[in-house]
Parts: C-alpha cells; sequence; structure tokens
C-alpha cells in the first residue's frame, strides 16, 4: 500500500478500504488512524479498536465511521485557527486558559481542539507568539522529544516565547533522601511525580531531563534565551525564545 497515495486523493472510505484490504488490523488501523486523524494511534484506542474488529474486515467500515463521528476528526477537517488567538496553550487537559488556543488529545478535557500536540498539521508555520506546554513533554516517549520541540518551534514567530514546565530529573531523585520525606506515603507521591498516576490513558510519564539535556533539545529545535527555575523542588519551570 501506498500511504502517499491515500494521503494524497480526495479521503474515500471505498478507495481506503481496498487499499489496506491485505493489511492485519494492526497495520490497517495505523493506517486509519494516519490518514483519518493524522497522528499515531494511542495505545488505549487502538486496543480497543483490535478488541472490537477481532481479524473481521467486514467490522472495518464501523471503525472509519466511528473517526469520522469523532470531535478530533470533525475539528481537524473544519477548524479554522483564525478565530482563535495567537497563542497556544498545548497539552491542557482542564487547564483551559482564556486567550489561548487550548490544544489536547482527550475530547474529555473539552479543549478549543482536539489534537495529538506532536502533529499539529493544521496549525499555520510562525503564526504564533507564545506556547504554554506545563506538564506535558514528559508525557511523550523519550524519542520524540526533539520531534515535539521541533514542531512547536515551527508554530512560533521568530521572536516567539515557548513556556515549558517538565520534571527535574536530578532533583526530583534528591527529594528521596530529603530529611522531610522519609515516609513511604511521601516517597510515594514522589513516584507518581516521577511515573505520573497511570490512573487513566495518557497519565504516564516516558521520560524526565537534566538541565543540559533539556538545554542540548531546546537548542536543537532552534531556542535560545532559555531560562530555568526550579518550581516545589522537582519541576523545571523554562521558558526559551525562537530564533532564526
Amino acid at each position: 500500500m501506498d500511504e502517499n497515495l491515500i494521503e494524497t486523493r480526495k479521503l474515500s472510505d471505498d478507495f481506503f478500504l481496498q487499499e489496506t484490504n491485505n493489511l492485519s488490523d494492526e497495520a490497517f488501523l495505523q493506517a486509519a488512524y494516519h490518514t483519518y486523524l493524522k497522528r499515531e494511534a494511542d495505545e488505549f484506542g487502538k486496543h480497543s479498536y483490535l478488541q472490537y474488529l477481532g481479524n473481521d474486515r467486514s467490522k472495518r467500515q464501523q471503525v472509519l465511521n466511528a473517526f469520522q463521528e469523532s470531535q478530533e476528526f470533525k475539528l481537524l477537517n473544519k477548524f479554522d485557527y483564525s478565530k482563535y488567538p495567537q497563542r497556544l496553550n498545548l497539552g491542557c487537559g482542564f487547564d483551559i486558559k482564556c486567550g489561548y488556543l487550548n490544544v489536547d488529545l482527550h475530547e474529555y478535557h473539552k479543549p478549543d481542539l482536539v489534537a495529538d500536540i506532536r502533529y499539529l498539521h493544521m496549525l499555520p508555520s510562525g503564526f504564533y507568539e507564545e506556547i504554554i506546554a506545563q506538564d506535558c513533554l514528559e508525557h511523550l516517549p523519550r524519542c520524540e522529544t526533539e520531534l515535539a520541540l521541533k514542531e512547536w518551534s515551527r508554530l512560533l514567530k521568530c521572536g516567539g516565547i515557548l513556556k515549558l514546565r517538565t520534571t527535574s530529573l536530578i532533583d526530583l531523585l534528591e527529594l528521596f533522601k530529603a530529611e522531610n520525606y522519609q515516609t513511604v506515603e511521601l516517597q510515594q507521591k514522589l513516584l507518581q511525580c516521577l511515573f505520573g498516576t497511570q490512573a487513566y490513558e495518557g497519565d504516564w510519564h516516558f521520560t524526565a531531563f537534566t538541565q543540559k539535556l533539556l538545554t542540548y533539545y531546546l537548542e536543537a529545535a532552534s531556542f535560545a534565551k532559555m531560562e530555568f527555575n526550579l518550581i516545589d523542588g522537582w519541576l523545571f519551570d523554562v521558558t526559551a525564545e525562537k530564533f532564526g
């Protein structure tokens, strides 16, 4: 199957099903997520659809119907970015901010735009003045840190500001040795800070940072003038400016 062919033609369920007919359920879902939702499959969604399909190709149309009925699909295909401020709040969760375009992967957070913050093709390059990304970079796979930062850099104007909040690995580990954290309950809370609550899909932490590593990734994504502060003894609060 030529995925580029599917992307460049007018989206047609019949054509898509024909092109993916010989694929396994998992490969079909990967292609469907990429073509219809313009992102990688999240593990929870993929697992649910795989269970539903059960190697029954006759159910594939129902999966495509579900994609097209989702709020995410509708926003991707009708979203008018010009109606929103030139400031982004990425991975917003329930922290919906006035004066920002609020973006999150999950519909139940009720963001302005349901989208994967790694793949924001529906938003224009060099358009935004500010991006807030609080407590979300650690939720992305470690190998995709640079990819995400470069995508956010693409969205910012030259001189635009990125505001990050994410895990400081060394400072968090130091708290385990601190005298006032020597109870099981408090150390369990520190583990939650490091690995996420793991109570629902998406609240898993895949990475953490040192100042040296985060500086490296930011510079690779064309950011400079970085300022690092520490919050609550373990969170980096970083401001950086896009250059070039």
